[in-house]
C-alpha cells in the first residue's frame, strides 16, 4: 500500500480518541518490527537521522482486527502501527493472511472485529474512495500488467493529488515534486 501522510502530531498519548497499541501482534501473519529491516538497523538510524517528528503516534494504526471466510480465519487478532516517514514491510508464508490484511485496510473487505485509524481517522467500514480521498490507497502486488511502466510510474498510479503524478510538474516544478515526495 503507498501512504500519503498529513502528519498531525498528538501530545495527550492517544490517536484519535483510542490508545496507541503497546506492540505489534498479527499473530497469523510473520512479520518485523516495522522500524528495523532485516539488516537490524534502518539507514537513517545509521545516518544519525530522526525517524520521525512524531514518534510513538502512528499514522496507521490496526487493533486486533479479525477476519473469517465461511469460518476459516484469515486474519486473527493483527494488530500494527505505522511510524509517519517509516517504510513498512509485511512478510509472510503464503495464505498467512497479508492480502487480506491490506484489503481489510483499503476497504475493500470489512473487517469481523477489531477497529483500524489512518491520520486520526477511524477507517475501518468506510468504502474504499472515501479511504483514498483520505490519503492511503492500494496497489496492486502483481505489477505485470504494467511491464512496460518503471517502478514509480507503477507506484504513482496509487498516489492521489501528487504533484510528481504530472510529467510536466516534473520540469516546471521540480522543488514541489521533490517535496511532495519526501512527504
Amino acid at each position: 500500500m503507498a501512504l500519503r501522510p498529513t502528519e498531525r502530531p498528538r501530545t495527550d498519548g492517544t490517536q484519535g480518541g483510542h490508545s496507541v497499541p503497546p506492540s505489534d501482534d498479527c499473530r497469523s501473519l510473520a512479520h518485523r518490527p516495522h522500524h528495523l529491516p532485516s539488516g537490524g538497523h534502518s539507514p537513517r538510524a545509521k545516518a544519525g537521522l530522526a525517524m520521525n517528528q512524531t514518534a510513538g503516534h502512528p499514522i496507521l494504526s490496526v487493533q486486533d482486527v479479525h477476519k473469517a471466510f465461511g469460518g476459516i480465519s484469515a486474519v486473527d487478532g493483527c494488530s500494527l502501527s505505522v511510524a509517519p516517514r517509516s517504510v513498512t514491510g509485511l512478510i509472510g508464508p503464503n495464505g498467512a493472511g497479508k492480502s487480506t490484511l491490506f484489503n481489510i485496510i483499503a476497504g475493500l473487505y470489512r473487517p469481523d472485529d477489531g477497529g483500524i485509524w489512518f491520520n486520526d481517522t477511524r477507517i475501518d467500514g468506510l468504502p474504499p474512495y472515501e479511504i483514498v480521498h483520505l490519503g492511503l490507497s492500494k496497489t496492486w502486488q502483481i505489477p505485470h500488467e504494467l511491464r512496460n511502466m518503471t517502478v514509480l510510474e507503477n507506484l504513482v498510479l496509487g498516489a492521489k493529488e501528487n504533484s510528481g503524478e504530472h510529467l510536466l510538474n516534473l520540469f516546471i516544478r521540480p522543488g514541489e515534486v521533490r517535496r511532495d515526495e519526501q512527504r
